[in-house]
């Protein structure tokens, strides 16, 4: 199944290609157009003037969608917003610590349980992350420090290398609570110990 996106500047322009691109499709290459699925529609087009706080151009962003007209603009910025929100969740899930499509769970359950885990580290980066005073800036570079991520001067830390240092904070936490400190700079001598 393949499904093809074709932009033209109007309506008719849509309903000619169609059924050329039909004709060409089941004459030709002998394949069959499923007409259920096949439609013209008017495409929606959102477009947003980027400009700085001195009114200065910095850019526009064009959105094309093919959702009835009867939908506002601000309808579907609104859509695309949470959507970006939903994306921008994945790929956290994805390459901060996670790494999502990595895991081997085999039944719904246990994959469940580890999305809601990961969910929740994701809630509490967001948490610290927006959380102000001195105590949460220290801890937030103290976790971007464990994470081993860069950060470019003046830029707060960012959601991944935070979720990626949580990981290691909450993994040193569980040693702390198994070994005493003496124990743990034992284990380091050992390791560290010229032959």
């Amino acid at each position: 199944m393949s499904l093809c996106y074709i932009y033209v500047r109007s309506e008719r322009a849509g309903k000619r290609v169609k059924e050329s691109i039909t004709h060409w499709l089941e004459k030709r290459l002998k394949l069959k157009v499923n007409e259920r699925k096949s439609a013209v529609s008017p495409p929606c087009e959102l477009v947003v003037r980027l400009t700085d706080t001195h009114g200065k151009f910095i850019g526009r962003w064009t959105l094309l969608t093919n959702v009835s007209n009867e939908i506002t603009s601000a309808e579907v910025a609104r859509w695309y917003y949470w959507r970006w929100g939903i994306e921008s969740f994945f790929k956290l899930l994805k390459g901060a610590g996670h790494d999502v499509e990595k895991w081997l769970q085999r039944s719904a359950g246990a994959l469940l349980r580890r999305l809601l885990i990961a969910s929740m580290a994701c809630m509490l980066v967001w948490r610290l992350q927006r959380a102000e005073g001195d105590d949460n800036t220290a801890a937030r570079q103290l976790i971007c420090r464990l994470s081993g991520r860069q950060q470019k001067r003046g830029r707060k830390e960012s959601a991944p290398a935070l979720l990626a240092g949580l990981s290691i904070l909450l993994n040193t936490l569980t040693l702390l609570a198994d070994y005493t400190p003496e124990e743990l700079a034992h284990f380091a001598m050992v390791v560290f110990n010229p032959l």
